[in-house]
């Protein structure tokens, strides 16, 4: 056998939701002809030759490559002729699809683009079913874990570990693990899967579980479909541990999907029809590189060379003054968000991820007293004693943290944050730093001080899931602080400066803001004379439901699980620094009763 005719693989498996007990060639065409529908490349079956592969059912698909000019083919043709090669170049990508049906289970391969056309027929956890029936997790062999936060403020996270861990190390609630990287030793690569030494180059060869699953060994054609056939015993056997202490909602309860997803697209579609904030993450499943990419578009629309990831509320709003998103019911916009494709690009133009504006979607909802996520293409519920434990912690941390009287004036619903800080320019012992960032941090929008106490506050409208946005906002500027005690306090006199400066600007507000009087011999003399354990960030809320609740009173009357594990993990950051930390729910206006 020639060594070019072996390959290094990642397997991916075919829903079995999708398969429903249906013949190999039915689920193969039914896939195929959503694919070309959908997509902009074509597929066509290739002919296959006349070897026997019995039992396996093979089918290939191949997509002429649309050609491409590179993204930096203009720039470029200002400096050579015109009938330069490099002038007339293209960009070619091919893909393919080999889809291989062995007893009642289908596994697929790709290249090129063929893995994005594939997306949502795969089993998005089959990599992990099979690492966690390789493994223990108890086994020292972890090399890299890449987790997705269905709460807190991180949205996902790389480690990348010096020596060989353990996933029971590392297991932590709210975290959904995407990616584990792992060294298989020798007695599993030649009795599990049936390799022989002279295929071995190592005593142990690494392995890439997520959606699909990747041997870091080179196999032939024949080998290929005996890897098959290993994966598909492995299926068969229990797994030896849970990696995921989320519960995974099976595809094959398409009824409770479906009402899932009809849930998540109504309450995308009312918030983002009564002007509400849209309070979802958005970004492709292949996190590391949709947020790497140096462009994005969007093919269908005019959208196209966007060099930042899109914000969600935006993008709607821009595709609906195009006419390509439509709002005028809800199953209207629910076809216009399937159907709208968004791609990234790496700087030579080459396709990076791509996928629906709903494969970006990722959020919570509460649906009949139940908490779920949806988190690349999958449903997750947590879990109700988690729910309790989180209350519970939560209180705790409120009754030691919860202050009422440090700030006072009652906050107007009918106006945002901002307005309610500029009303407290010119008001004895505080400051407003409202939208000054120098390092691009903003250190906090209100600061209230007097001799030896320094309060930071942070000011936001509601208690939902953008108090994790906040949260890392606060935990930044905590951190940049810190690191400024020890660093001569550039930071704190960048502030300075900048507030200083602005009553020069155009601006009136900016005016406003440059003419505030600072405490005697500035900030840095304010700081350096306040003791960390007197300096406390705040972080400052008033609620915008429609009756009035009490956090501390009423906690379990506030519905984002986000919002309180995002808070609870930031009370104890703060505090981990040496820092004081305090809740304040401020008060509301009160309407004029007529």
């Amino acid at each position: 056998m020639a060594d070019t005719e072996k390959i290094v693989i990642s397997y991916n498996q075919i829903d079995d939701a999708f398969i429903k007990e249906r013949d190999f060639h039915i689920v193969v065409g039914d896939m195929i002809r959503i694919i070309n529908a959908s997509g902009t490349k074509k597929y066509t079956e290739q002919q296959a030759n006349a070897k026997n592969f019995a039992p396996y059912h093979i089918l290939t698909y191949y997509a002429d490559p649309p050609l491409r000019d590179p993204k930096w083919k203009d720039f470029i043709g200002e400096f050579v002729d015109a009938t330069a090669p490099i002038a007339m170049c293209k960009i070619i990508a091919p893909s393919f699809i080999l889809f291989v049906g062995y007893k009642k289970r289908m596994f697929a391969i790709t290249g090129g683009a063929g893995s994005f056309a594939i997306q949502g027929f795969v089993s998005q956890s089959f990599g992990m079913d099979i690492l966690t029936r390789l493994i223990n997790e108890t086994t020292p062999a972890i090399k890299l874990i890449q987790n997705r936060g269905v709460i807190g403020t991180v949205l996902a996270q790389v480690k990348q570990f010096r020596k060989d861990r353990r996933l029971m190390d590392e297991n932590e609630f709210g975290k959904i693990y995407k990616e584990v990287k792992a060294d298989l030793d020798k007695v599993i690569l030649t009795k599990v899967f049936g390799f022989k030494d002279i295929d071995l180059r190592r005593n142990v060869s690494g392995c890439l579980a997520k959606s699909s699953f990747k041997l870091n060994i080179r196999v032939d054609p024949k080998g290929f479909l005996a890897v098959i056939r290993r994966l598909n015993a492995l299926l068969n056997k229990p797994p030896n541990f849970i990696i995921n202490n989320v519960e995974l909602i099976s595809k094959k309860k398409s009824s409770s999907i479906k009402k899932l997803q009809d849930a998540l697209i109504g309450t995308v579609y009312n918030n983002f029809c009564n002007g509400e904030e849209l309070d979802f993450d958005f970004c492709h499943p292949e996190i590391e590189k949709y947020f790497n990419a140096t462009y994005y578009e969007l093919p269908q629309t005019a959208l196209s060379d966007l060099t930042v990831p899109p914000i969600l509320q935006i993008l709607l709003v821009d595709l609906q003054k195009d006419g390509i998103l439509k709002v005028g019911n809800i199953e209207e916009f629910k076809k216009s968000v399937m159907r709208i494709n968004m791609n990234s690009y790496d700087e030579e133009g080459h396709l990076l991820t791509s996928g629906s504006l709903w494969e970006h979607l990722h959020g919570e909802i509460s649906l009949d007293g139940q908490i779920y996520f949806y988190i690349d293409g999958d449903w997750y519920r947590i879990k109700p004693n988690f729910i309790k434990q989180l209350n519970r912690e939560l209180k705790q941390f409120l009754d030691e943290h919860w202050d009422d009287k440090l700030l006072t004036t009652p906050f107007d619903l009918s106006k945002d944050e901002g307005k309610f800080n500029a009303g407290f320019i010119g008001t004895p012992g505080m400051l407003v730093f409202d939208k000054i960032i120098p390092d691009n941090i903003e250190p906090c929008d209100l600061l209230k001080y007097r001799p030896g106490v320094i309060n930071l506050i942070h000011v936001k409208k509601g208690f939902n899931n953008m108090i994790r946005d906040l949260a890392a906002q606060v935990s930044i500027a905590a951190s940049r602080i810190e690191h400024d005690k020890n660093a001569g306090y550039k930071y704190i006199n960048q502030i300075e400066s900048i507030i200083k400066a602005s009553v020069t600007s155009d601006s009136r507000e900016r005016q406003k803001l440059g003419g505030q009087e600072f405490p005697p011999g500035g900030l840095e003399k304010l700081f350096r004379d306040t003791r960390t354990n007197n300096t406390c960030f705040c972080l400052a809320f008033v609620d915008t439901a429609k009756s009035e609740r009490s956090l501390r009173d009423n906690l379990n009357a506030f519905d984002s699980n986000i919002a309180k594990y995002s808070l609870l993990t930031l009370i104890k950051e703060i505090v981990g620094m040496g820092f004081d930390f305090k809740v304040i729910q401020l008060n509301r206006v009160k309407k004029k009763s007529r």
